[in-house]
């Protein structure tokens, strides 16, 4: 029995000492993005994500092995009196324009649909969690954007109008080590 525990513990002791973690787990990190807001007449807007900021992220990104899952949570406001569609796309490109978002980004969500105004202020549409994940679109390529630490998100929303993001929240769940 002692042969065993101690071809174990020789085993272990040369896994660390050849910079081998012998622990994996399961982390989350949420990165508040909070409200992007569409200009009337425009129906475009865009904001740079730095996950350089997140401690969570900062403290295992070198030992990140597999972004498991990425969702979000968000209101969508629809400052118009008719339904809306929102798109949201992502690139590591921080200055793309309207025009060039569809070809030189990648769809996040396309075509989310949002009711009529109720209010103009509470959101008509609410995405939880769980439906993030359905609505979520090309997760491989966003993974890497999410690895990288920055990327953008821009938003377009159908015909132009006014429709805005409230409380957006990434939520990223990875595995480190082994």
């Amino acid at each position: 029995m002692r042969r065993i525990f101690a071809a174990a513990a020789a085993v272990a002791l040369t896994l660390v000492a050849a910079g081998c973690p012998l622990v994996s787990g399961t982390k989350v990190f949420t990165y508040t993005v909070g409200n992007i807001d569409l200009a009337p007449g425009v129906g475009f807007n865009h904001t740079t994500i730095d996950l350089s900021n997140n401690g969570v992220f900062n403290d295992h990104k070198a030992d990140i092995k597999l972004i498991d899952r990425v969702g979000f949570e968000c209101g969508l406001v629809n400052n118009t009196s008719t339904a809306q569609t929102v798109s949201v796309y992502f690139s590591t490109k921080s200055n793309l324009t309207a025009g060039e978002v569809p070809a030189q980004a990648t769809v996040l969500f396309k075509d989310v649909s949002v009711p009529a105004s109720a209010s103009g202020t509470t959101p008509d549409r609410t995405i939880a969690y769980d439906e993030s994940l359905t609505l979520l679109q090309n997760f491989t390529a966003f993974s890497k954007a999410v690895e990288s630490g920055n990327f953008t998100f821009y938003v377009l929303s159908g015909g132009g109008v006014d429709v805005d993001i409230s409380g957006l929240v990434l939520i990223v769940t990875f595995t480190v080590g082994l």
